[in-house]
């Protein structure tokens, strides 16, 4: 694995990599880390290949880079955790999930030829007018909490708090689910 790859940690699963074998990668948003998607990619582990990545620093205690990596090198390091299914024939299905979606779409764009079918959830929040300031209170207190995370010795502890204290059942973006983050 390239140091660029690095930066998602993919994490395997399913059966082995093989021209005959479909792959799935999964790919989770903010803040989400590796088992966002174990209540799904277990249902594709006995006909694909499943791969499971984070954005970068979300499997990890504390970030590499002060204000995070940016969109092309995260394309790059998720098209370099591709390479190997591409290179043997494997089809690629790309789950995002998120900013995952973002990167997926991004992704999707810049190397078309790597993807096989592209599956997308969380895109955004759809909104009217009169909701506005619940979708801008909400991207407003994830940025800010971001930017807590970065501040040196708390910083992470105080945005892992922030973001378990944030009333998502209430607010949203999804109230109708029930595993929140914590």
């Amino acid at each position: 694995m390239s140091s660029s790859s690095s930066i998602i940690s993919p994490q395997t699963h399913g059966l082995e990599l093989s021209a005959d074998v479909p792959t799935m990668l999964f790919i989770s948003g903010f803040p989400d880390s590796h088992n966002s998607f174990d209540k799904v990619y277990p249902h594709f582990e006995a006909t694909h290949h499943v791969i499971v990545c984070v954005m970068p620093d979300h499997d990890k205690k504390a970030g590499t880079r002060l204000m995070g990596h940016s969109f092309p090198s995260i394309v790059a390091a998720l098209a370099k955790a591709m390479e190997p299914a591409h290179e043997i024939g494997s089809p690629i299905t790309l789950v995002g999930h998120d900013w995952g979606s973002y990167v997926s779409q991004r992704l999707t764009a810049a190397h078309p030829k790597l993807i096989h079918r592209l599956v997308i959830l969380d895109v955004g929040y759809g909104f009217q007018t009169k909701s506005l300031h619940i979708v801008l209170a909400y991207q407003f207190y994830l940025a800010f909490a971001f930017l807590v995370s970065r501040i040196p010795l708390i910083g992470n502890f105080l945005g892992l708090i922030m973001l378990a204290i944030y009333p998502w059942k209430c607010i949203g973006p999804c109230p109708h689910e029930y595993n929140l983050p914590t």
